[in-house]
C-alpha cells in the first residue's frame, strides 16, 4: 500500500469530502492501486492537509469514453471536463473509496514538522510514517477502520477525535 500526498484545488477537495465528486481527475497516468491512501493537500488559498481517501480503483480511457462511462461522478460540467483535458488523448480518474476529513493541518505546521516541506504541484509519494504528515494516530486508525495502524506507525493513542475528524463512505 502506498501513501500519496496530492494537491487538489479547494472546490474539488470540498466536493470529494461532501460526496458529490466521486473521482479525482488527472491528465497524466497515475500508478495507484486499490487501497492506496491519498492524503489531500488543499491548495491556495487553504494551503492545508484536510483529509484523506482510499483509492477504490483507477479508471483510464479516452477523454470521451471516460466521460460516457462515469462522468456523472466527476463533480464537474462537461464543459469544464473538456477544458481540463483539452489536447489530452487519455483521461485518468481515481475513484474515491473510504474518505475521512480532518481538522486542517496548515502549511506552516507542516513546515514546522518537516523543514523545507513543499507541497507537490500534482502529487508525491510519502515514505515516512503517516502520523508525521497528518499529526495524529487516531486519524490514521479512523481512516483504516483498524485497531492497529498500517505500515511504520508504532504507537497508539486513545481515540479522542475532534468534531471534524469524521469518516464518510
Amino acid at each position: 500500500m502506498k501513501t500519496v500526498l496530492m494537491s487538489i484545488k479547494p472546490r474539488h477537495s470540498r466536493r470529494i469530502f461532501e460526496g458529490t465528486k466521486r473521482f479525482e481527475l488527472r491528465r497524466m497516468a497515475v500508478r495507484f492501486d486499490p487501497g492506496d491512501i491519498i492524503v489531500v493537500y488543499e491548495s491556495h488559498p487553504t494551503k492545508a492537509i484536510v483529509g484523506a481517501f482510499a483509492v477504490a480503483k483507477v479508471h483510464r480511457g479516452t477523454v470521451e469514453q471516460l466521460w460516457e462511462r462515469i462522468g456523472e461522478g466527476f463533480g464537474v460540467s462537461l464543459e469544464g471536463y473538456r477544458s481540463y483535458f483539452k489536447g489530452a488523448q487519455t483521461a485518468h480518474a481515481i475513484e474515491v473509496g473510504r474518505r475521512v476529513a480532518i481538522d486542517p493541518v496548515p502549511l506552516v505546521k507542516l513546515r514546522e514538522r518537516h523543514a523545507g516541506f513543499r507541497p507537490p504541484q500534482s502529487y508525491m509519494f510519502w515514505h515516512r510514517p503517516l502520523e508525521q504528515l497528518i499529526g495524529t494516530v487516531e486519524t490514521v486508525l479512523l481512516m483504516f477502520g483498524r485497531t492497529k495502524p498500517p505500515g511504520e506507525l508504532v504507537s497508539e493513542t486513545p481515540a479522542g477525535l475532534s468534531p471534524r475528524q469524521t469518516v464518510v463512505s
